[in-house]
């Protein structure tokens, strides 16, 4: 059984144990980072006359509340040092001294996004306010994402998705089945005849739909997209680069290879579909310092390599994660699980109650999930690179 899990296993569980917030059902990508603005939304269990209750506040980077744990439901703080808070008078926006900017009033709030715009629910319906919480535009929206830096926010009415301008007004009416923000590059996924494709600003295709799912990424120019049930992967005019003929496929590594699978065998190919490593019965994508775990055979252990195929460190382990910002979450021989830095020197020993390890953040933070014997409780501990415990027992957290 696999217990060294990737970050969004661990996420799904935090949203098992509390209700998760969020306004938005676009797929956009994981930020790198875990705090944002410095601070980082946490629920812990409070004493509340006499009884136990689950309450949400923010920490610094020294595992420190800086705003009590006193709200029913918290968001990440924005570049204007807003975050979206829920009490029992419904959702307002705090500062990051904890004061309320302006008082506690929608049905549910979204985080700030560009122009200083927010999604807000009011009566029902979505809309946007400034920084001041005056309501921009109207509250009409079934769904309603933050504006992203292309000027643009993605909008829902009924079961279709459009997109909008600053003064709510329809830049690409809502003709998609789904559909996500705009990127750096002008672009955005939509589904729209059962199918994915690209659009730019103007709502014009520049890749038809014609796909059963495409990546959010393009790494080393090519996107991973997914065709009668193989992968393959196009270039950003959508022409195949590489036709769909994996079982299953990975977005490329910042060394030119792509993990993918065809038939029982995991194997890296390059941009030419050229295979460069091949042979392995289980594997994971190259990490940020140039080695991936694979597993040759079934019975044998997990070992790191590097581009060549070579093993590194001379060391193998029960099981064995991708690195992400030069450290790797594995299970050695004894079954504890530690980190190990680029250098494959055990960096992080876990405590023997750890059940799932996270990925560590781009900021040197990463959350070990642990079941309490007694209960069967879960909860979270967040930890630093020096595997200092700097806030135990947390109930959830919100990136």
């Amino acid at each position: 059984m696999l217990i060294v899990v990737p970050l969004a296993v661990l996420l799904t569980l935090a949203v098992i144990l509390i209700i998760v917030f969020t306004t938005r059902e676009g797929k956009d990508e994981v930020r790198s980072t875990l705090y944002s603005g410095g601070l980082l939304p946490v629920a812990v269990e409070t004493a509340q006359n006499g009884n136990t209750a689950t309450c949400w506040g923010y920490i610094n980077k020294s595992g420190e509340f800086v705003i009590p744990a006193q709200f029913e439901d918290a968001g990440t703080f924005a570049e204007n040092g807003l975050a979206a808070v829920r009490t029992k008078e419904g959702w307002g926006y705090i500062n990051k001294s904890g004061d309320f900017a302006f008082q506690a009033k929608f049905e549910d709030a979204g985080n700030f996004g560009e122009y200083g715009y927010a999604p807000v629910k009011r009566n029902g319906s979505w809309g946007y306010i400034d920084k001041k919480g005056k309501i921009v535009v109207n509250p009409q929206f079934d769904m309603a994402n933050p504006f992203t830096k292309e000027g643009l926010a993605l909008v829902k009415i009924g079961e279709k998705y459009g997109y909008i301008n600053r003064a709510g007004a329809y830049v690409i009416v809502p003709r998609f089945e789904d559909a996500r923000d705009f990127h750096a590059d002008d672009t955005a996924q939509v589904k729209e005849f059962g199918k994915w494709g690209v659009i730019n600003t103007k709502g014009e295709y520049v890749v038809n739909p014609q796909f059963d799912e495409i990546s959010a990424v393009t790494s080393c120019g090519l996107t991973r997209v997914e065709k009668d049930g193989e992968f393959g992967y196009i270039d950003k005019s959508g022409v195949y680069v590489i036709l769909p003929e994996y079982a299953e496929a990975e977005d490329f590594s910042s060394n030119g290879l792509a993990l993918v699978r065809k038939g029982e065998e995991y194997c890296f190919i390059n941009k030419k579909n050229e295979t460069v490593l091949s042979g392995f019965y289980r594997a994971y994508s190259f990490g940020s310092n140039g080695l991936a775990p694979v597993q040759r055979t079934a019975n044998s252990m997990w070992e790191y390599i590097d581009r060549d195929g070579a093993s590194a460190f001379g060391k193998t382990f029960a099981d064995a994660n991708a690195y992400s910002f030069n450290m790797a979450a594995v299970e050695n021989t004894e079954g504890r699980l530690l980190y190990l830095n680029e250098k494959g020197q055990e960096l992080v020993i876990c405590p023997e109650n750890c059940k799932v390890a996270s990925p560590f953040f781009e900021d040197g933070f990463a959350l070990l999930l642990w079941i309490e014997q007694d209960t069967n409780d879960f909860y979270f501990t967040l930890i630093n690179k020096k595997g200092v415990v700097l806030l135990d027992r947390i109930v959830a957290f919100r990136q």
